[in-house]
């Protein structure tokens, strides 16, 4: 399946080279849930962020059990930071 994923910020620095404006296709196994592509990615499993999936914020306790499907688009936000 195919996957449109989307990394903000300093996330980016994640995404395979040739990717642009931090977003790349990325190709999937049938069954991947959202853990299983933080891993992928090459993120850090503990990583503290916002995960998105077709704009629909996926709780942190539903990242293990949450699956993929073929054309999801996935975002991933770092915490923001300001004052």
């Amino acid at each position: 399946m195919q996957l449109t994923v989307k990394l903000v910020g300093p996330l980016s620095r994640y995404l395979p080279s040739g990717s642009e404006s931090g977003v790349t296709q990325v190709e999937a196994e049938a069954g991947l849930t959202v853990s299983g592509l933080v891993k992928k990615l090459g993120l850090p499993e503990d990583i503290k962020c916002m995960i998105s999936i077709n704009d629909d914020l996926v709780p942190i306790g539903e990242r293990q059990s949450r699956t993929l499907s073929d054309s999801d688009s996935v975002k991933i936000i770092p915490p923001l930071k300001g004052g």
